[in-house]
């Protein structure tokens, strides 16, 4: 199995410029490569991946009563045959997992999980995937062009610098678009959803209900930062030190191994409701939005 190379400013963000430039010389031959070509995953495989991977996120933030799993035949709301979808997409597709509609929960900054069972059939009935722009072009780790019916948007982003993710069921490879930014390079799908979890882990994506996603890579742990140590910070709320606490706040409450979210959500919304009346509530909501660049 392919392990990516890891930048050491992000485990996730390796520049789809990095492909191989040879492979813009004659697209159209890219997809015959399909022919010969061994998936490193069956369908079976992949949606046991992904299983693992949103059961995880169940022990954090998002709630286990919204994943739902098919039955035996799979989902009876998605059809087994789709016009701009393979069969094999639609074979994924039909056994996934998936997070309820309404789940608040955002997978990363300005980005949400796709429910399928929810969509209605006109979706499946059109003629192209509402979630893929036609003129985009996706390009496997080798750079050859890759067939975007075999494209699955598991994850929907929105605005700018929102996350949309899409998995490969042909390649076995995940590609994030960072709306109006960069389309990184595909990654195996393995070690992908385990960078993520690390991710998750140490801290670096802070999750927290209600707001944004914090992207905190480029924030150094700072030890157990109190309610103090904010409350005394000057200028408006969205420092490191800021980070520092809600990432000590989540750990005295468990995080990662055994979450109290209900009770660390108290204990930062009673810190968040003190500040609305000086001075440091003032940006705080900003807080929720760590900008990366592009």
């Amino acid at each position: 199995m392919w392990i990516p190379v890891i930048s050491s400013c992000d485990p996730l963000e390796i520049p789809i410029d990095d492909v191989d430039d040879e492979a813009d010389a004659n697209p159209e031959s890219d997809y015959d490569y399909e022919s010969d070509f061994e998936p490193p995953y069956t369908p079976t495989e992949l949606v046991a991946i992904i299983a693992d991977f949103y059961t995880f996120l169940t022990t954090l933030h998002f709630s286990a009563e919204d994943l739902k799993f098919p039955p035996a035949s799979g989902w009876s709301s998605i059809p087994s045959l789709c016009t701009f979808k393979s069969e094999r997409a639609m074979e994924v597709l039909h056994q996934l997992p998936y997070f309820k509609d309404t789940t608040p929960a955002q997978l990363h900054y300005k980005s949400r999980v796709i429910d399928y069972t929810s969509l209605p059939s006109s979706f499946y009935d059109a003629e192209t995937d509402d979630y893929i722009y036609q003129d985009d072009e996706f390009h496997d780790y080798e750079g050859r062009l890759v067939d975007r019916g075999n494209l699955i948007c598991f994850a929907r982003g929105w605005e700018s610098g929102g996350r949309q993710m899409y998995l490969d069921v042909l390649t076995g490879e995940v590609t994030e678009d960072i709306i109006r930014c960069d389309l990184l390079s595909p990654v195996d799908v393995v070690a992908y959803f385990e960078a993520l979890k690390e991710e998750y882990r140490s801290l670096r994506l802070v999750p927290c209900t209600g707001r944004e996603i914090i992207e905190a890579q480029k924030v150094d742990e700072g030890g157990d930062v109190g309610r103090e140590e904010v409350m005394a910070e000057k200028g408006d709320f969205g420092t490191d030190t800021d980070v520092c606490w809600v990432r000590s706040v989540y750990r005295r409450h468990g995080w990662p191994d055994a979450f109290q979210l209900e009770d660390a959500d108290k204990e930062i919304n009673e810190v968040m409701e003190e500040m609305d009346v000086g001075e440091r509530g003032k940006g705080k909501d900003l807080f929720w939005w760590r900008w990366r660049g592009c």
